[in-house]
């Protein structure tokens, strides 16, 4: 019997075309965000599962909190949130995110 060994397809991947298109996506998405309300957009803060489709579906405009609480921990703002939520009560084993979105809730009404 003769085996015959295929070659591997050829990647053609262009990583650093995806990330950069992705990454403008993400900043487009953002920016959209941040300016829905002068558009006159109705916006949606949300936590858990990926409720977004259906409020996109809506024509809302639609913010996944830790989302949010994450981009604000890359950019190292998240300390006035994450310490609202600690003065008002929440537990610091709850998940950073969760946290840092809570006291931006908290700072929100205050």
């Amino acid at each position: 019997m003769l085996e015959t060994k295929e070659k591997p397809a050829e990647d053609k991947t262009n990583r650093l075309g995806i990330t950069r298109v992705g990454g403008q996506m993400i900043a487009d998405y953002w920016e959209d965000l941040f300016t829905a309300r002068e558009q006159g957009k109705q916006i949606v803060w949300y936590n858990g599962g990926a409720l977004n489709p259906m409020f996109q579906a809506a024509g809302l405009a639609w913010c996944h909190g830790e989302a949010f609480a994450a981009r604000l921990a890359a950019q190292k703002l998240e300390g006035p949130a994450q310490l609202a939520g600690a003065e008002y009560g929440y537990n610091a084993e709850l998940c950073s995110y969760s946290r840092t979105h809570l006291g931006c809730s908290v700072l929100t009404v205050q």
